[in-house]
């Protein structure tokens, strides 16, 4: 284990003791006084079984329904965290404002009513929220007025491997399908997994329209080397700092910025001997936050996913002020646009709060 590998390991593992002591003293220990102990090892329980999954991200060891039921688990750390903050500064508020107004056993009763909701809100916007991770992506259409009747089904982040399989690839093909688009790309973070688990890999070949892909930093964490050669087998065209002409449109993918790590670099001098100025040129870029690092101003769109809009919010903030970007469409120059892709599958826990996926349907 490299240096950074053990940093981030231990970073980990004290987050979610913080979070689950967290959620153990100023919520459940508060709300069931009577039951602490069995909450205390509720938490320690929690706790115990993320840094397992910690480790089983890394080493794959768990079968796929253990991890399902393990991303779950870190999910309800995540997110009964800051539900726990929600509750203390409502306590807080609350506080200040009955104080005095009411007797006490009125403060008794509110508070009752004030735990249930609080509960009964966390657990249905919890189920929702593993729902929503899991779920087929609605679609999100996009328009931007181009003037060339093209429409481009994109995805990102699907992160084929433990938790989401063959069914789900198979329905989102499906569903993009169905939506009559002249070609599809795929910006990054598809495979999330050895390649070699991805059996149904020939699912892309069901693609009614041309597709296009450029890898995401998840694709050089197990192999992107392997990947490759494995996609370039079947119809997807993979775009590796190369550009394709379609006519009306020049379409150019860059690699990751995580692929120079991996002797992979992104390398945009290729892309800018294929631009055409009379045609609409279109960069695919995993990350976007490629817009703040380069000269991107000859391009008319770039298209880009990774953040996963946030995936649990606030953790959006944190995710904006490291790409710059969040999810949507910017203008980033005077004829430049980029559209951020909030993502169609999820990575680490399986919960997306205020955060869907989809799958954008871009009309030129």
């Amino acid at each position: 284990m490299s240096l950074s590998h053990l940093l981030f390991a231990i970073a980990f593992c004290v987050a979610v003791f913080i979070a689950n002591a967290y959620i153990y003293r100023r919520l459940f220990s508060l709300i069931f006084p009577k039951y602490k102990r069995f909450f205390l090892g509720l938490c320690v329980v929690l706790f115990i079984s993320n840094v397992v999954f910690l480790f089983s991200m890394r080493a794959n060891f768990l079968p796929d329904i253990l991890y399902m039921v393990l991303s779950a688990l870190l999910g309800f750390s995540f997110f009964f965290f800051l539900i726990a903050i929600f509750y203390d500064i409502l306590k807080l508020i609350s506080a200040k404002t009955i104080k005095g107004n009411f007797n006490e056993q009125r403060r008794k009763t509110l508070k009752l009513i004030c735990d249930i909701g609080i509960l009964f809100i966390a657990f249905g916007c919890f189920l929702q929220g593993i729902y929503k991770a899991i779920r087929i992506p609605p679609i999100k259409y996009v328009d931007i007025n181009a003037g060339l009747g093209v429409k481009i089904a994109m995805i990102s982040d699907v992160h084929l491997g433990k938790n989401l399989h063959e069914d789900f690839l198979r329905e989102l093909i499906a569903k993009i399908n169905a939506q009559d688009v002249d070609f599809i790309v795929i910006v990054g973070d598809l495979i999330d997994t050895d390649i070699n688990e991805i059996t149904y890999l020939d699912l892309l070949n069901t693609f009614n329209k041309p597709c296009y892909y450029v890898t995401g930093n998840h694709e050089y964490y197990h192999d992107a080397t392997k990947i490759l050669e494995k996609l370039r087998q079947t119809n997807i065209k993979v775009l590796e700092n190369e550009s394709i002409d379609l006519g009306k449109i020049v379409l150019s993918g860059v690699n990751d910025l995580r692929g120079a790590k991996y002797g992979m670099p992104m390398n945009l001098a290729p892309i800018f001997k294929s631009y055409k100025e009379k045609k609409y040129n279109i960069l695919l870029a995993h990350q976007p936050v490629v817009a703040k690092k380069f000269d991107l101003s000859k391009f008319d769109l770039v298209l880009s996913g990774h953040t996963h809009a946030g995936q649990i919010f606030p953790f959006s903030i944190l995710v904006l002020m490291q790409q710059g970007f969040l999810h949507g469409l910017y203008e980033i120059g005077k004829k430049t646009k980029l559209y951020v892709s909030s993502g169609a599958g999820f990575w680490g826990p399986s919960i997306r709060f205020l955060a869907p996926s989809e799958i954008a349907i871009i009309k030129l």
